[in-house]
């Protein structure tokens, strides 16, 4: 079986065909204008479509104006793409650790970390959850930073009925295929209250560093070369997909959430030995998307165990980050005297199991079957 799989549904075969007739192919096209419209409906934020949540992290930190050596805070367990928008924007990275529960960024340990060239905080809302938003909101406010929320798995969670990815200055949320909802490739920069010279950059920026917006909207003369840019707009075809997935969006993650519950449920009631902790083990702040299951293991012997026996019954389970700061690049930007133990445990003992919405009852059934049988043997 699949460990995620996208599905298109009757409803996004319907406006991908009708974006083809429209013969508008490229970029801000009719369905962009109407995710965007969406988007900012329900997050009660301006939305700007881009070809990726790696495009969307780098425009944020881009709008933070980062002088050469600014500081930006962000978690080691992350993607990469936190790392390199920092780097791209001429910043400096500084390693954060995470905490347990979530995965999320540890919020006591910011006061440590901050020092006078810290200007950012990129906090990443692992699985969809969040940890003490609303603290790292006030901090960073009381500190002069920018909060930039990497939203890249949390379309769809709140804390509070509030959206993630609208607590800080600026975030970015990714519609990859392998998300919630999704198109194949496609992102958001989202803010919650840009002031005219923030779009005139986004504008400019996404547009090759031209005024092509203000030229169409009859608000200047020529269409000409204003800023730095570069091509960050999606092809209107995906973003008919798009669309489509979005109008779609409730109903289909409830599903995903039902397989979630269940999942907590059998590890609530059916021990494994060796396993210290699970996804919605202890309840967090966040209403979360439900966007991953995981199992953290006591040791690497016991995390490959469990994978190997589930594979061998064609359930797929994975790890996921392997530590920024451990990486060939992001070694480079180790202090040495980070307290990053947990990090370095989880890259070996942390393991995914498979959740998308369009599993069905008998892909569901096979993966419980498995985890009885794989239980027996950790016991046997």
């Amino acid at each position: 079986m699949d460990f995620s799989r996208i599905r298109a549904s009757e409803k996004m075969r319907e406006l991908l065909w009708e974006s083809l007739e429209g013969g508008h192919w490229h970029g801000r096209g009719p369905y962009t204008k109407e995710v965007e419209r969406l988007l900012s409906e329900r997050l009660n934020a301006s939305v700007w479509m881009t070809t990726s949540c790696t495009h969307a992290l780098e425009l944020a930190l881009r709008l933070c104006h980062l002088a050469d050596g600014d500081e930006v805070i962000l978690p080691s367990y992350a993607f990469p793409s936190v790392a390199n928008a920092v780097l791209m924007a001429n910043g400096t990275i500084r390693y954060a650790p995470i905490e347990p529960v979530t995965g999320c960024l540890d919020v006591d340990a910011l006061p440590g970390l901050v020092t006078e060239r810290t200007k950012a905080v990129l906090v990443v809302h692992y699985g969809g959850q969040s940890h003490q938003i609303r603290e790292l909101a006030t901090f960073c406010r009381q500190n002069h930073l920018f909060l930039i929320e990497d939203a890249a798995q949390a379309f769809g969670s709140t804390v509070d009925g509030r959206a993630l990815g609208t607590f800080g200055d600026f975030s970015a949320i990714s519609f990859h295929g392998t998300k919630n909802v999704g198109c194949g490739e496609g992102g958001a920069l989202v803010i919650r209250q840009p002031d005219s010279q923030q779009r005139e950059m986004i504008e400019s920026y996404l547009e090759k560093g031209t005024n092509r917006l203000s030229f169409e909207r009859q608000q200047v003369s020529h269409y000409e070369w204003t800023s730095l840019g570069s091509s960050l707009v999606p092809s209107d075809l995906l973003m008919a997909l798009l669309y489509g997935g979005l109008q779609e969006f409730d109903e289909n993650n409830a599903l995903r959430k039902n397989i979630y519950e269940r999942y907590v449920r059998y590890f609530q009631e059916n021990s494994f030995s060796g396993l210290e902790r699970f996804s919605g083990q202890i309840e967090s702040e966040t209403t979360h998307n439900a966007h991953l299951f995981w199992l953290v293991w006591k040791d690497a012997f016991l995390a490959q165990k469990f994978i190997d026996l589930m594979r061998e019954r064609n359930i797929p389970c994975y790890p996921h980050f392997y530590p920024l700061h451990l990486s060939k690049m992001g070694k480079r930007f180790r202090l040495g005297h980070e307290d990053l133990w947990y990090e370095e445990q989880i890259k070996d003992t942390l393991v995914r199991l498979p959740l998308f919405s369009s599993m069905s009852q008998s892909e569901v059934d096979m993966v419980f079957v498995a985890l009885e049988e794989v239980r027996e043997d950790f016991y046997g």
